[in-house]
């Protein structure tokens, strides 16, 4: 499998409006890392795994290497085909559908402001205001809210160590580690910096500081 999902400049007239909220490469590629340790990469260094992916001798699934490299702008790409464009064509491409086919774009590391943004936009996402000309309940019409538990948190034991106990990974890489992610997340790197601009020119808009 690929990791292409279809997205065009249509996603504005079709009757819908998309958001998603990008991560800093370097900061997703280890979260992933730290998430499946085991299940998708052998509780191998991830300095290894990367070798191992370059060098062509990877026994990890597909769907596992392919988080290591580019993904952002693998997922933003129009068509499977895009595949095959030139690193330049793919950035561009994928720029633009960051643009044109989202609503709104946020941010992880401005996730307060991202929610914020989403009830400016989407109004109906913030708080509501009950009323009514009869009498209301008020316990009933108390706003409540959903529980949404953190489902892909990092195991609390990876299996990755001695007698398959829990190997401790730090929350953030090391330096030769994070030199590597960034080295092979080049285009990500971009497509990021490019979404932080967009994410500022959204505040201007909704006049947010």
């Amino acid at each position: 499998e690929t990791a292409v999902h279809t997205r065009d400049s249509a996603g504005q007239d079709a009757g819908f409006a998309a958001v998603t909220v990008l991560r800093d490469p370097v900061a997703r590629v280890w979260s992933m890392y730290r998430f499946r340790t085991k299940g998708c990469y052998q509780c191998k260094p991830l300095l290894e795994v990367y070798k191992e992916i370059d060098d062509g001798v990877s026994e990890a699934s597909e769907i596992c290497t392919v988080q290591l490299s580019n993904h952002l702008v693998a997922n933003l790409l129009s068509t499977e085909s895009s595949l095959d464009a030139s690193d330049e064509d793919k950035v561009k491409e994928a720029i633009h559908n960051m643009q044109y086919f989202f609503t709104l774009i946020g941010l992880t590391e401005e996730l307060p402001t991202t929610v914020e943004m989403m009830h400016k936009v989407f109004p109906w996402t913030g708080n509501v205001t009950v009323l009514a000309d009869f009498p209301v309940d008020e316990k009933k019409a108390r706003l409540h809210t959903c529980d949404m538990p953190h489902a892909n948190a990092s195991p609390q034991n990876n299996r990755c160590g001695a007698d398959g106990s829990h190997l401790e990974l730090p929350s953030k890489p090391d330096e030769e580690t994070r030199a590597a992610i960034i080295a092979h997340n080049q285009l990500d790197i971009q497509l990021y910096e490019a979404a932080k601009t967009h994410f500022q020119r959204q505040k201007s808009i909704l006049k947010m500081r």
